[in-house]
């Protein structure tokens, strides 16, 4: 009976805290980056289920304002996104069970909120700039960030 107690326990802990949290890429989510080309960075937040919709484009949103604050800059500007939310359903039943998002953003460094005067995104409304400082103080709670 005890060990089935510690077993329970031990499974039960194992259990906790599977939502995604904020730092690089790992088994369950996290955020990578890359530069493509000179001043443009390719980002992506991935978030698992547990972590609920948007966790991923919150991710990537704040890892890009960490890294335009890095090298100086005032504000992001996004000039692509890409995202990917996956749903599962049981046999034969539609795929409605969130169980986690992928979102890349393609982003430069700005020094005024003007509008990215590129934009590669097949809709134009998908490029906007945003304020680092002002992004990181809204999302760190969001991301559970102290």
């Amino acid at each position: 009976m005890r060990r089935m107690l510690a077993l329970g326990l031990v499974l039960l802990g194992g259990c906790s805290g599977m939502g995604t949290n904020y730092g690089p890429i790992g088994l369950k989510g996290g955020y990578k980056e890359a530069q493509v080309s000179p001043g443009v960075w390719r980002v992506v937040g991935s978030g698992n289920g547990f972590s609920g919709e948007g966790f991923g484009r919150h991710m990537a949103m704040y890892r890009s304002a960490e890294l335009m604050k890095a090298a100086g800059f005032s504000h992001v500007q996004i000039i692509d996104q890409q995202g990917k939310v996956r749903y599962m359903g049981q046999r034969g039943a539609p795929a409605t069970n969130y169980v986690g998002e992928d979102f890349i953003l393609f982003v430069r460094g700005a020094n005024s909120p003007d509008s990215p005067s590129e934009c590669r995104a097949k809709v134009p409304t998908a490029c906007f700039t945003y304020p680092v400082e002002e992004t990181m103080a809204r999302l760190r709670p969001v991301l559970r960030i102290k």
